[in-house]
């Protein structure tokens, strides 16, 4: 039948008109669809079938996409002109709602195998599973990559990234599937690599002492400034590349044009608007009423702004809008946009100022620059002159704090950075910009980037070598195929790019910390809880260091937290303790009198929290409704009968021996099994 329905889709798209310019191109339509198709299922259900061609980077790529008549359930392929598959979406299946699937890690990643070695049949061999990407995203969904190697070394930005979904019917199913591989390509053999390659990286990549700004999120608690000030070691202009491991010769990588991109976009604030008096008014009110009172007006802002040397509007613009609002050091910034499409030729002028002193921040403004010039020895020295005379008019104090670190002239315009130093050392991100254009002696682009803090004596850091020892055991120095030159050669480089060194203790700074993983048991082979500790295990939920102590009473902090790590996020298991139950107590899963992290638990009280999470409290509380069987039922609590109810209907708790031992303290086996039972069941 799905032979019959592939001849008939193939008939039907070269006999119907197409956007194609000429037959070889539906020719190659029918190639590539023919062989997607051998690497694919497509369910009987998707009768509709939509096709269209793309390219990006000099490459075609075609989007195949079948349906349901009422687009209920698709699948849709991407692949390039050779029947490559780049991407992957499956909708013709609905996701389990449980939160934890019948399925072992074992089988997912089995499955995931079979699929990889249809779709990928040249190459499967050279995937290897990336083990530490596991990860359970709930809901039945399991995601993971398979990195590419060539020679047993990785190769840079090939991967397959996938995710494994469970079906309602517990069905195993590939929901995604992106494949960033480079098929046309070729490798050089393995090399002879040079004996001292760290010494001769880390002559290549020498770390600079600077100055950055970091965010403190704390800073309502402590009373500090959002923005702190810190000393680090970085590499110099923050560029650490790659060697090649025969020569130690530096290389650049070749520019791909990724075949997916993230999107960027620029956030914009604004403020303003107006209220109503009211009768009374807080303190803080008044206090900004007053604030707002003393700023300057528009009027006042614009006459500062056109008096400034080499600042000139362009004819016939008009204030279009403005916006006024308080910045994260409170300051109060007046945003300010005028413009001109009259007669079909739009001009602009666009600027930030300090509303209460009409200090610029940032200026824009169209201009008609000549590309076709280029400006000779004196114009050049002019131009940076009249750049200086407006920078000691705007930002003087600023201006004096900076060097000259980037100039570049583009046609009649003139592009300088100045860069902030504190201590003779680069304070990152701070500066001025300033674009002129010498053909009509105006500035057109200004932004001035100034933080204030609290800079360190450079005296006082570590040496750069102890530095650098630091961050190579963070990040130790690896092989690599790396694509340069048209080829992949094995090259040397750093397992992680970016790595920031704390330079008054020689610490990484921006130490990746993943969720608490890695949880595996040695001490439950053929215990009860042995299957549940397993299962909860390949989900990163459970206890941390590599034992269960089945039989250890558990701590209500303990129990909660695998609780909330199971149903909520794996990321719970990283919140303090006092997180941890502030963000519980708000969810009315534990109560403030009730709180005590030390303490172990009852299992009745177990049932409580239990209840609670899966917001079943109030039918839980319903009297005279429920019936247990246990022999110690007469030891359940007045008003808990509910809880135990619930959860023995839901196969949660079953009792031992016919008894529930309500007031039996529990133990972490019980915990671990009761959550378990709670995520396959409810």
């Amino acid at each position: 039948m799905k032979k019959i329905i592939a001849f008939l889709l193939i008939f039907t798209i070269l006999a119907v008109p197409t956007a194609f310019a000429d037959e070889s191109a539906s020719n190659n339509l029918q190639s590539v669809l023919v062989t997607v198709k051998t690497k694919i299922e497509v369910p009987d259900e998707l009768s509709e079938f939509e096709s269209n061609v793309s390219s990006y980077g000099g490459k075609v790529f075609y989007n195949f996409d079948w349906h349901t008549p009422d687009y209920e359930k698709s699948l849709s392929v991407t692949a390039d002109g050779e029947g490559n598959i780049t991407n992957y979406s499956n909708y013709a299946e609905r996701v389990s709602e449980k939160k934890l699937s019948g399925k072992t890690k074992t089988e997912i990643i089995g499955y995931a195998d079979s699929f990889i070695k249809k779709a990928f049949p040249e190459f499967y061999k050279t995937l290897m599973l990336d083990s530490e990407s596991y990860r359970a995203n709930g809901s039945s969904r399991y995601s993971f990559t398979y990195q590419r190697y060539i020679n047993g070394i990785p190769v840079k930005d090939n991967f397959v990234n996938i995710t494994v979904c469970v079906s309602g019917n517990d069905t195993l199913y590939i929901r995604n599937m992106s494949a960033n591989i480079d098929y046309n390509t070729s490798f050089l053999g393995s090399t002879e690599s040079i004996d001292n390659y760290v010494e001769k990286y880390k002559e290549a990549f020498p770390l600079e002492l600077v100055y950055s700004d970091e965010y403190n999120y704390n800073w309502k608690e402590t009373g500090q400034q959002r923005t702190n000030t810190v000393l680090i070691y970085q590499h110099k202009d923050n560029l650490a590349g790659f060697i090649l491991a025969e020569t130690g010769e530096i290389v650049t990588e070749d520019i791909v044009n990724d075949i997916f991109r993230e999107e960027s976009a620029n956030d914009s604030a604004s403020g303003g608007g107006a209220s109503e008096k009211g009768d009374a008014l807080t303190e803080q009110e008044l206090a900004e009423i007053t604030a707002v009172e003393g700023l300057l007006s528009i009027s006042q802002i614009e006459s500062k702004v056109k008096s400034l040397p080499y600042i000139k509007f362009p004819n016939g613009v008009r204030m279009e809008n403005s916006s006024l609002y308080k910045n994260t050091d409170g300051e109060y910034i007046y945003n300010v946009y005028y413009g001109n499409s009259e007669k079909g030729q739009y001009s602009y002028v666009s600027f930030s100022v300090n509303a209460k002193d009409g200090k610029l921040l940032n200026y824009s403004c169209s201009s008609n620059p000549d590309n076709d010039v280029t400006l000779s020895k004196s114009q050049k020295n002019s131009a940076q002159d009249k750049i200086e005379k407006f920078l000691l008019n705007v930002a003087e104090k600023e201006f004096n704090g900076t060097e000259l670190s980037t100039e570049k002239e583009t046609g009649s315009l003139v592009n300088n950075y100045y860069q902030r130093k504190v201590n003779e050392i680069k304070h990152l991100n701070n500066g001025i910009r300033v674009t002129f254009n010498a053909k009509d002696s105006v500035v057109t682009q200004f932004s001035l980037n100034f933080t204030d803090g609290v800079f360190e004596d450079p005296a006082k850091a570590v040496g750069e070598e102890t530095a650098y020892e630091n961050l190579l055991k963070y990040s130790p120095i690896t092989k690599m195929y790396v694509k340069t030159g048209g080829e992949y050669k094995e090259c040397y480089t750093l397992e992680q790019n970016g790595v920031i060194i704390d330079a008054l203790t020689g610490e990484v700074k921006n130490e990746y910390k993943e969720t608490p993983g890695n949880i595996y048991y040695t001490d439950i082979d053929g215990h009860w809880a042995e299957e549940a500790a397993i299962r909860l295990s390949e989900i990163q939920v459970g206890f941390q260091g590599g034992k269960l102590d089945p039989g250890k009473a558990v701590t209500q902090e303990e129990y909660l937290r695998l609780l909330a790590s199971g149903v909520y996020g794996t990321y719970y298991s990283e919140y303090s303790s006092e997180a941890l139950y502030e963000s519980l107590i708000r969810d009315k899963i534990i109560t403030e009198e009730e709180k005590n992290p030390t303490s172990t638990i009852t299992r009745e009280e177990s049932f409580v929290y239990m209840i609670r999470i899966a917001n079943l409290e109030k039918v839980a509380k319903l009297e005279n409704i429920y019936k247990v069987t246990y022999a110690d039922g007469n030891k359940i609590s007045p008003g808990k009968i509910g809880y135990c109810a619930i959860l023995s209907g839901f196969g949660i708790i079953g009792g031992n021996n016919g008894k529930i031992r309500p007031d039996a303290t529990l133990t972490r086996g019980e915990a671990i099994v009761m959550l378990y039972r709670y995520l396959l069941n409810m």
